[in-house]
Formats: structure tokens, sequence, C-alpha cells
């Protein structure tokens, strides 16, 4: 039987001849007793469980902000590489673009291909800076 305040309230003694049964009251003593004790135990391991939660709550959170912190340096690492790539996309295409007006030039001036030191004109013979005999 669960003990209730109303319970210790209301509890009456029979009343013997000099007072009351003191074998009822022993009784009801005992009972307080052990459900009191059962109360603490119960109340001492809830604390402990809310300490090992709160625990473990915090250790969540810091893994939370952690993986945020994580996130958000990779976001800007990622937005970092791809401005690097579109820069060096159009480092690539102006590039291009030079070396084909370039080369539409040369073999409009009938050069077949050129390097630094030397270039092989239309007729095919390599000439060193200068323009091809063929022209």
């Amino acid at each position: 039987m669960r003990l209730t305040p109303i319970d210790i309230q209301q509890q009456q003694f029979h009343r013997i001849w000099r007072g009351v049964d003191s074998r009822q009251v022993q009784s009801f003593l005992d009972l307080v007793a052990q459900q009191l004790g059962e109360l603490v135990r119960e109340n001492g391991e809830l604390r402990v469980e809310l300490r090992r939660m709160t625990q473990e709550l915090d250790e969540h959170r810091n893994r939370e902000e952690t993986l945020r912190q994580a996130m958000l340096t990779a976001q800007r690492a990622i937005d970092e590489i791809r401005e690097n790539a579109k820069k060096e996309a159009q480092v690539v295409i102006a590039d291009a673009e030079l070396r084909a007006r370039r080369s539409s030039i040369m073999r409009t001036a009938g050069w077949a291909s050129w390097s630094r030191r030397s270039m092989t004109c239309a007729a095919g013979a390599r000439v060193r800076w200068k323009r091809c005999a063929a022209f």
C-alpha cells in the first residue's frame, strides 16, 4: 500500500488503557519510514539521472555547435573554390581567345605554327622569327 499525505493526516490509532496501542503506532511508523526511505532513494537516483542527462545534453549541444562551425567553414571553402574556379575559367577562356586571335593572325600572315624561338610556315619550313618564304 502506497502512503499518501492524506493517509498520514487521517491515520487514527485505537485507544487503549492509558493512550494508544503502541504496536499500531510502531507499525505505522515502520511503514512511514520504509516508504520515506524508498522516496529518498528514488529522489537520489532521479537527481543522478538528471545530472547525467544534463551532461549528455551539454555534450550534444557542443557537438551541434562544432558541426555548425564545420558546416560554415566547409560552405566558405566551397564558395571560395567556386569563385576561384570561375576566375580560372575566365583566365583560360581569355587565354584561349587570345591564342585563337593570334593563331588567326598568324595563319593570315602565312605562319602554320609558332613557338618562342622558331615557327613553321605554311609551306612546312621552320624559320626563326621570319616570314615564310612561300608567301
